[in-house]
């Protein structure tokens, strides 16, 4: 079983670093300091979003706290932008299994929903070190979806730290968010409310990250 979850994030790291390599991206918009752009999903009928910032912090202590976590309460004590996180299964230090079940957002027009990822942790060197998070959805027969909530598809996702070179520590964070929140609802409504959704998540990322620094 390992092995298959293992191709899953391994076909998942090579789609990601194709979308980090892509020129095709369209500026969205600046929300609170991080630059939003999106283009169409190659997996469902909807756009994906890249979204990049710096933070001022050392890169280590930003890719720790970027990396979903073995104890829950870690997760939940600052990200205010999901329900609940779960580490089910943990294969080595670099891949793991998660649960995240969402919010329900826009007064409830999105219900909450749940995740069942699959999460690979690893540092690719170059020109430049970049420490990343790849997500992919995966199905588990001892984690069926649960009745009354709708399971959502994270299609090939990821989140990278990379350090800037400089006098002061700092820490460019890029996200690629290509998730699928499935159900009967229109793209408008999602296409409003994924954007907005991530920017809660990343500003809770920063203070958190300030938190550990400082």
């Amino acid at each position: 079983m390992q092995d298959r979850f293992a191709a899953t994030a391994s076909r998942t790291e090579t789609e990601v670093l194709k979308f980090d390599k892509d020129t095709s991206w369209k500026f969205l918009k600046t929300m609170s300091g991080i630059d939003a752009y999106y283009m169409k999903s190659p997996h469902f009928n909807g756009n994906m979003y890249k979204f990049s910032c710096v933070i001022d912090a050392p890169h280590d202590i930003v890719y720790e706290v970027l990396k979903p976590p073995k104890v829950a309460s870690e997760r939940m004590a600052w990200d205010k932008s999901i329900g609940n996180y779960e580490r089910l299964e943990t294969f080595s230090e670099e891949l793991s299994i998660s649960m995240i079940t969402s919010k329900a957002v826009m007064m409830g027009m999105i219900s909450a929903r749940e995740f069942l990822d699959v999460f690979l942790f690893k540092t690719i060197t170059g020109f430049e070190a970049k420490h990343w998070v790849f997500a992919e959805s995966v199905e588990h027969e001892k984690y069926p979806p649960k009745s009354g909530i709708v399971r959502a598809h994270t299609y090939p996702s990821g989140y990278s730290a990379t350090p800037v070179e400089g006098t002061n520590p700092q820490t460019k964070v890029e996200f690629f968010i290509n998730i699928d929140p499935s159900g009967m609802l229109p793209r408008s409504l999602v296409e409003s409310a994924l954007p907005a959704q991530q920017v809660k998540y990343i500003q809770g990322l920063k203070a958190e990250v300030f938190r550990r620094f400082k």
